[in-house]
């Protein structure tokens, strides 16, 4: 009975050879049927991924133009209501506070910025546009400084925002500009300047960039409140150059 068996095996395999064989020519012509439909297939699942990754780096362009319009146009509006900065416009008082944050003629004391970088609740005026819009009032403040015009400054925060774009570019961007005009302060104030202080102001501005701008508005709002020799070469050479001081009042920033 085995003895049959094992001679039928030889038999059974080379049936199964014959009918793999037919097999496989039947659906050789299917497989010819179904390769470009395969190939089409294989086309459109990367087309749509494609597609799909294309959504959001559009979305994320569409968003960046949008904060850019939005940013000028509040800073048409801020620089409308705020007019141009302006000594003497102040209340005694405030002009004196001013004058001793600022230790402006103490030689004892070595300068430093008059607010803490944490003193953002000093000028709430200055502590909101600050966190709402930090790229307009660093604009503004720039201006006060006499470092460049105030548009000029919007334009840099426009290249920022497009930096964004690029994954960690824009912060790289406003963090090298905040800490080169941060320098440029504490070298008109008389302040240490260089050394530790590269260090100190990019932690600043990478970890507390609102609290920083806002630190620098008020120093710069002070000095023009006390009529500090800073305020006061600003204005000279404002004057020099061109009468951009007008007769509009800038109080309550």
């Amino acid at each position: 009975m085995w003895d049959r068996r094992w001679a039928l095996m030889p038999a059974a395999s080379l049936a199964a050879s014959r009918f793999r064989g037919s097999l496989g020519a039947a659906l050789a012509p299917l497989e010819k049927m179904l390769s470009p439909a395969e190939a089409m297939a294989s086309q459109a699942v990367v087309q749509f991924h494609e597609v799909q990754s294309a959504v959001p780096r559009g979305r994320q362009i569409f968003n960046v133009l949008l904060v850019i319009l939005l940013m000028v146009l509040f800073a048409a509006v801020y620089k409308r209501l705020k007019g141009e900065p302006r000594m003497g416009c102040v209340t005694p008082r405030t002009k004196q506070r001013a004058n001793e944050g600022l230790y402006n003629g103490d030689e004892d004391r070595q300068p430093y910025f008059a607010h803490s970088l944490f003193g953002c609740f000093d000028n709430i005026a200055v502590c909101a546009v600050s966190f709402v819009c930090p790229g307009i009032r660093w604009a503004d403040t720039l201006r006060m400084a006499g470092f460049m015009t105030f548009w000029m400054a919007i334009v840099l925060m426009a290249l920022v925002e497009l930096g964004t774009l690029f994954g960690l570019l824009g912060l790289i961007i406003f963090v090298v500009l905040g800490v080169f005009f941060r320098q440029q302060m504490r070298v008109a104030f008389g302040m240490d300047a260089g050394g530790i202080t590269l260090l100190t102001d990019c932690l600043s501005y990478t970890f507390c960039p609102c609290c920083t701008v806002a630190q620098e508005a008020q120093q710069y709002e002070d000095a023009w409140n006390a009529e500090h020799p800073v305020a006061k070469n600003v204005l000279a050479m404002q004057r020099t150059v061109g009468p951009a001081y007008d007769s509009a009042t800038t109080n309550g920033y």
